[in-house]
């Protein structure tokens, strides 16, 4: 029986991309801290001179999966985390962004085989979005937290994926693709017909 499990130390070489909303900057600019703080403590280098962090900002959380998704693309990266808060108002408005933001980052890391964190706080009020960027907790630690242990858990999954075919070599039947197929692993394949 094979156990497979991501780790936290073994980061020295991880690239990571960070796309953050710049709507509610009080909270996304608190949960940007708790998970660079996170990440630094874990061997990442996250200055502004870092060749392991890239930071993208934009201008809602409605606009963060359609950045994430391009990134996870590209294939640079080992992992992405989403930062931002939808605050619920008087309208509608909160129920749609959240649920689309929501799919969309489900369907990026979904469609790509890249590990895409969602980091977007959902909360009723200001109140509830303060208390989980850092006055009783910061979510943004736990966030990077899965992206290194996700990171590193599909660096031993990437492999599996890649063609290996047991039949050929002891008998064993080769293993079942996970959901995406191995090309989505693969640098170049363009996902034309996904849409989230």
């Amino acid at each position: 029986m094979a156990v497979y499990e991501g780790n936290f130390v073994q980061t020295g070489d991880l690239r990571l991309a960070i796309v953050i909303s710049r709507f509610n900057d009080l909270i996304a600019g608190k949960l940007l801290e708790g998970c660079q703080d996170a990440l630094k403590r874990h061997g990442i280098d996250v200055s502004s001179e870092s060749q392991q962090v890239d930071y993208y900002w934009v201008p809602g959380s409605f606009e963060v999966p359609v950045v994430a998704h391009q990134l996870a693309q590209s294939r640079r990266y080992d992992a992405i985390i989403c930062l931002g808060a939808v605050i619920r108002g008087q309208t509608p408005h909160f129920d749609y962004v959240a649920a689309e933001v929501t799919k969309g980052i489900a369907a990026a890391s979904f469609r790509t085989g890249v590990p895409v964190i969602f980091g977007i706080l959902t909360a009723d009020t200001l109140q509830q979005a303060l208390e989980r960027a850092g006055i009783k907790n910061n979510k943004g630690w736990e966030y990077a937290m899965s992206a290194l242990e996700m990171a590193t858990l599909m660096r031993q999954v990437a492999p599996l994926l890649q063609g290996s075919d047991r039949a050929g070599n002891n008998g064993a039947a080769s293993r079942p693709s996970l959901p995406g197929g191995a090309e989505a692993l693969q640098p170049g394949v363009t996902l034309e017909s996904a849409a989230y």
